[in-house]
């Protein structure tokens, strides 16, 4: 919940009809429509800086059953100062806390009357709690953190795990590498198998027909130096001796068929089109052994 950089002014004409109606909201859902409203990036947004903090959290100090995450939500008194979000949950005082009753109902008491400052304290660690309640229900919902372009921290760690980690890497070739996310885990493997290979070329360039014809055979021609001369090298039988100067061979070669195309997504894939140096880098990526 915290951002680096704080707007010089606090647009909160937008938010005004849903401030007022707080209680209809999610506790994090509201959080979420706060921090979108201002354009706040949470990936990389500090967490040392409480200066920084867009919303400001307490804890609701009623004893009654809550009907809802959020009691209340009120915009910043001036340009520089928090949201002040009143919830209903994991608070030091209020229907959930852990302390003792006579105690809770002492607060409860202090907050009808605006009386006292002991639940401002406690508010200091309500405040925590909730901005760590927060982040911990963050991390690990991707479909939270996911920012266009797979800029976010959680896609940089699924993009490690298959040789991508590195962003420059990513940036120096042509291809759309926020969509391969989807196919991590197996990328991720030891092997690729023709139908992962073809799965990822097809969900990547939205192809709905793409096959992989293996062991495709071809002519090798034989180095210079290492075709057979009689009398002067590889000339050894059942070693080095090769008769001519090609080889047949199945294990480099395989055919790559994308059918159904239309005739511009046909032009797109000729050498000249401009889906043909992304499906060069993409299958050189896709193939583990060099072929």
């Amino acid at each position: 919940m915290d951002v680096t950089a704080r707007s010089a002014a606090a647009d909160v004409a937008g938010l005004e009809p849903v401030l007022g109606n707080a209680r209809r909201y999610s506790f994090f859902q509201l959080v979420d429509l706060i921090h979108r409203h201002h354009g706040d990036d949470l990936e990389r947004g500090g967490h040392d800086e409480p200066r920084q903090e867009r919303i400001r959290f307490s804890a609701s100090a009623g004893l009654g059953f809550p009907g809802s995450d959020v009691v209340s939500a009120l915009s910043p008194e001036h340009e520089h100062a928090p949201y002040q979000m009143e919830v209903s949950f994991l608070g030091l005082h209020g229907s959930q806390s852990p302390l003792p009753g006579y105690y809770l109902e002492d607060l409860a008491w202090e907050a009808g009357q605006n009386l006292g400052v002991r639940r401002h304290f406690l508010d200091f660690f309500n405040h925590r709690l909730v901005t760590l309640f927060h982040r911990a229900w963050r991390k690990y919902r991707y479909y939270i953190r996911f920012q266009p372009g797979a800029s976010d921290g959680f896609s940089e760690l699924v993009f490690a795990l298959t040789g991508l980690g590195d962003s420059r890497l990513r940036e120096a070739t042509p291809v759309n590498w926020s969509k391969m996310l989807a196919y991590a885990g197996l990328m991720a493997g030891r092997s690729r198998s023709p139908e992962v290979v073809s799965g990822i070329i097809g969900h990547c360039f939205d192809l709905d027909d793409v096959s992989i014809e293996q062991w495709v055979l071809r002519k090798v021609d034989i180095a210079r130096d290492q075709q057979t001369a009689l009398g002067r090298a590889n000339a050894t039988l059942g070693e080095d001796t090769l008769v001519g100067s090609r080889i047949r061979d199945r294990s480099g070669k395989f055919i790559l068929r994308l059918r159904n195309l239309t005739r511009q997504r046909f032009a797109d894939f000729l050498p000249n089109g401009r889906d043909h140096q992304r499906l060069v880098k993409l299958v050189e990526f896709a193939t583990r052994e060099q072929l």
